[in-house]
């Protein structure tokens, strides 16, 4: 009985991670590993304390993604913000981005 409510919990548990489009978690990555982002974030906080936790602090709201066109990847709109020491997360404006595969996992044309 048990085998019978496990094996279709873990195929969609499967079928999940294989969606192809990149999920919160990689978006925040991506930018997080993007020059341009971390330059823009660097003005914005002023210091390297301020900076480091920016990063840490750093959340990312995914909207939706879609195929990127005449480009791989996808196409994602999102919002970054950060997550004050109350737990409330203060977002700027949404964002897109593109987010393709590497070999060391997501990248990002922001």
């Amino acid at each position: 009985m048990k085998r019978r409510v496990l094996l279709p919990a873990f195929a969609s548990l499967l079928l999940a991670a294989c969606s192809g489009e990149p999920n919160s978690d990689d978006i925040l990555k991506a930018l997080n590993a993007d020059p341009k982002f971390q330059m823009t974030l660097g003005m914005l906080a002023g210091s390297q304390a301020n900076l480091d936790a920016m990063k840490k602090n750093g959340v990312v709201e995914k909207s939706g993604c879609k195929d990127a066109q005449g480009a791989p990847g996808y196409v994602c709109d999102f919002r970054w913000g950060t997550k004050g020491p109350d737990g409330h997360v203060r977002y700027g404006n949404p964002m897109r981005g593109r987010l393709f595969k590497t070999s060391q996992g997501w990248a990002g044309e922001f």
